[in-house]
């Protein structure tokens, strides 16, 4: 009896474990996806407003136009929460802070919140964080749903803004059309399996492979 009741308790404390150490997983990458996310989005909501150089943006104005760019980037189950900390169209600065609300695997309700700021030089030749360090160079990392989308040009799963020398993290799973087929990798536009341990120094493309 004493047996059956310390392997219970074993077993509960394993499982106990294995949620834990899922649902910080599926948070970091979440966390990881959102300054990707966020970081494309601001950056081509100051381009879109300084190309339109006729029009006076208020900051409502470039915090609609950066929802806008934002959405199509995140999970469909998410929601977003997003509050304009400052926005000067002339200046090309644009500083945001975003709080992700989400679904864990078990129905739990997490959030995350991002903060980044973005101010463009003034010659115009590149980028400056918050700490008015100047950005290195960035490399475009895009996920097709499959091979043949990935060929014909079709609409990304996902499109990431990686700082050179940085680490890419794989994105959610994405879910086939044939919802009996499960996601079983990514590879690349070579047929390699994707390794995320290497870091991006050239503009990638994936695609899903299922099962």
């Amino acid at each position: 009896m004493k047996h059956m009741v310390f392997g219970v308790l074993s077993g509960g404390i394993v499982i106990l474990f294995v949620v834990m150490l899922l649902t910080m997983q599926h948070k970091n990458v979440r966390k990881e996806e959102l300054e990707q996310s966020l970081t494309e989005a601001m950056e081509t909501t100051l381009q879109m407003v300084q190309a339109d150089a006729d029009r006076d943006y208020t900051s409502e104005d470039m915090r609609t136009l950066l929802i806008r760019n934002l959405v199509p980037q995140m999970n469909s189950d998410s929601e977003l929460t997003v509050r304009m900390i400052a926005a000067d169209a002339e200046k090309g600065l644009l500083s945001v802070e975003v709080e992700e609300h989400f679904s864990y695997p078990g129905g739990k309700m997490g959030s995350i919140k991002c903060c980044r700021t973005i101010l463009t030089d003034d010659d115009g030749n590149g980028e400056e964080t918050e700490k008015g360090e100047k950005e290195v160079a960035m490399q475009t990392v895009i996920f097709y749903r499959s091979r043949e989308e990935m060929e014909q040009g079709k609409s990304y799963y996902k499109k990431l803004e990686i700082q050179k020398g940085d680490y890419c993290t794989s994105p959610a799973e994405p879910v086939c059309d044939d919802l009996k087929k499960k996601f079983l990798e990514w590879r690349d536009s070579k047929d390699y399996l994707a390794d995320f341990t290497q870091c991006v120094e050239e503009n990638q493309t994936y695609y899903a492979v299922f099962e």
